[in-house]
C-alpha cells in the first residue's frame, strides 16, 4: 500500500538513511534487499556463517563478510539465509537482476531464504553515520522509502527534516523499479526551514550526478560538510523524462 497525497506532502514517521558502519576491517553502507534465484546474481559464496551466528547481533555477521570480501577484492556482498556471505567480481552489476524484495525480508541487515541484503564495500570520511530524518515532499507518495513526485510537478522537490542541527558529509541516492530515477540535482539546506541556501563548491551552486539505473546506491561526498536542520534535494533532470521524479535518499553525518 501507498501513501499518496495532493500538494505537499509529510510523512509522519522517520526514515532510516542507510548506515554507514565502520567495521573492523571494512567500512560498508546498506545497499537494499534484493531477490535471488538459481542464476545467483551475486554468484561467489564467500564463505557460510551460519554456525557462528549471533542472532541477538546480526552486524558481527555482516562485519565477517566484509572484511572477507574485502580481502578477495570485491566491492558488492550479500547476506542471505542469515549467515550465507555472497559476492562477485561483478556483483554490482548483477546484484538486482532478479528484482527487488521487501525491506521485511532484509530484517536485522541479513536476507532470509533466497532474498540478499546487499552491501557495498565503501570509503567515505569520519563523521559519516546514517541519519535519521523525517522527510517532507512538493507532491506524490512514499512507497517503502522511496518517493516519487507527482506527473505534472515541473520543479519537485524532498526535504529531510532533523529535530535540531545536523551536519551533513554525504548523501546517497537510489531511483524506483523499474526505471525511475533522477540524473542530476541540487542540496539545499535551512536553519529554519524557510529560508534555503543552495550549497556550493568553490563558489558555485554543485549539481550532483545521480544514478544510472534504478538499483544502484550512488554515494556523494561534500567537501565542505554542511550544518542545517532541514536539507532539501530538488531533482533537475530525472528518467523516464516526461513521468516522475523518484528518488531513495541516504543522508550521512553526525
Amino acid at each position: 500500500m501507498r501513501l499518496i497525497l495532493p500538494a505537499v506532502i509529510t510523512v509522519a514517521l522517520l526514515l532510516v538513511s542507510s548506515r554507514l558502519i565502520q567495521g573492523q576491517k571494512a567500512s560498508y553502507v546498506y545497499v537494499g534487499c534484493f531477490y535471488d534465484s538459481s542464476a545467483r546474481p551475486l554468484p561467489v559464496i564467500v564463505s557460510n556463517l551460519r554456525d557462528a551466528i549471533d542472532w541477538k547481533n546480526h552486524s558481527k555477521t555482516v562485519d565477517t563478510c566484509a572484511a572477507q570480501v574485502k580481502t578477495r577484492g570485491f566491492q558488492y556482498f550479500a547476506i542471505q539465509f542469515y549467515g550465507e556471505c555472497w559476492s562477485g567480481k561483478d556483483a554490482g552489476t548483477t546484484f538486482a537482476n532478479v528484482g527487488p524484495a521487501s525491506e521485511t525480508k532484509c530484517k536485522d541487515g541479513v536476507g532470509t531464504s533466497w532474498v540478499n541484503a546487499v552491501y557495498k564495500i565503501v570509503n567515505l570520511p569520519a563523521c559519516s553515520s546514517g541519519m535519521l530524518f523525517t522527510p517532507k515532499a512538493s507532491s506524490g507518495f512514499f512507497l517503502e522509502s522511496t518517493w516519487c513526485s507527482s506527473k505534472n510537478d515541473t520543479s519537485p522537490w524532498l526535504e529531510m527534516i532533523f529535530n535540531g542541527p545536523t551536519r551533513i558529509t554525504g548523501i546517497g541516492i537510489q531511483g524506483k523499479y523499474p526505471n525511475h530515477w533522477v540524473t542530476t540535482f541540487i542540496l539545499e539546506y535551512s536553519e529554519d526551514g524557510s529560508f534555503y541556501i543552495p550549497y556550493r563548491e568553490r563558489g558555485l551552486i554543485r549539481t550532483f550526478t545521480g544514478n544510472t539505473n534504478w538499483y544502484d546506491l550512488q554515494l556523494q561526498g561534500l567537501v565542505n560538510p554542511t550544518e542545517g536542520q532541514t536539507f532539501r534535494l530538488v531533482p533537475k533532470t530525472w528518467q523516464p523524462s516526461h513521468s516522475s521524479a523518484c528518488a531513495r535518499i541516504r543522508l550521512y553525518g553526525c
